[in-house]
């Protein structure tokens, strides 16, 4: 019955993830670091950037493994800074699989040239940031001061569930990113800057996921990638054609002017015009 169903939504367009988290493109990481989403300049750029770096070069997942580790997690070398993990939805250290799906290697970020986007400068400097004495307490993430008055940016009290919860909405909203950004987009972003470079099976053992198989659902071909697997389908070459300057402005034309309509109806209108004008 349940599959009956599934076909059913599937054959009406639905069930197809469209609220599904989206990885971060190169040039979307380039308006995180020129809006000042992510930094060193003040409390919540450094916040944010150093959660996207655990994310990113440590792979932890997005909430709940960032908010139980503690800053005694971490071991701090001039080459790299190495994190020893905890439990995680995958490896909980009881189950009968323990041993097998146990890390191969501690994850660890790397020191790179000391600039504001080495990510071994950005976790240096949110450590000393962070207030000092014996009550201070252990979790890794502290709330922000956010008109610090002294070298101390950060508060004697863990940032809250929900606040950590939300921190790639934050990010994209100061960054005004256009799509579905969520915790989930670091390690999608990862999978997708790898694949090109890297055997599947290394980026499992990266990632923490039990099997290289697991990771083909977190990529998907970016929009660039797209465009020049259609160009090869049609014998495009973009470097030594010319574009139709009236096709493209009654394109934009279309675009501009379309307001949506009846869903699907609207979409087979606004397609049957893109055409016209390409035939034209």
């Amino acid at each position: 019955m349940l599959s009956i169903k599934k076909k059913d939504l599937k054959q009406k367009g639905l069930g197809n993830k469209p609220n599904a988290a989206q990885p971060v493109e190169t040039e979307d990481i380039e308006k995180m670091w020129s809006s000042g989403a992510i930094g060193l300049q003040n409390p919540r750029s450094l916040l944010h950037l150093v959660w996207w770096n655990n994310v990113t070069h440590v792979l932890m997942r997005g909430f709940k493994e960032q908010y139980d580790y503690q800053l005694s997690d971490f071991t701090v070398t001039e080459q790299y800074i190495e994190y020893k993990e905890r439990q995680t939805k995958n490896r909980q250290g009881d189950e009968p699989t323990a041993t097998k799906r146990a890390r191969k290697y501690n994850n660890k970020i790397w020191r790179t040239d000391g600039e504001e986007r080495d990510p071994h400068r950005a976790f240096i400097e949110y450590v000393g940031h962070r207030p000092k004495g014996d009550f201070v307490p252990g979790h890794f993430y502290l709330s922000l001061v956010d008109s610090p008055k002294s070298n101390v940016w950060y508060k004697m009290v863990p940032i809250g569930r929900n606040t950590l919860a939300k921190q790639m909405k934050s990010i994209a909203s100061i960054a005004s990113l256009d799509g579905k950004f969520t915790n989930l987009s670091g390690r999608k972003t990862v999978i997708q800057a790898l694949r090109d470079d890297f055997d599947p099976l290394e980026i499992s053992e990266l990632t923490g996921h039990a099997s290289s198989v697991s990771t083909s659902s977190y990529s998907h071909n970016p929009l660039e990638k797209q465009r020049r697997m259609s160009n090869k389908l049609t014998g495009f070459n973009p470097s030594t054609a010319t574009t139709n300057s009236d096709s493209s402005h009654a394109l934009r034309e279309i675009v501009s002017t379309a307001q949506p309509r009846h869903g699907t109806q609207q979409l087979l209108v606004t397609v049957t015009a893109v055409l016209v004008v390409l035939v034209t």
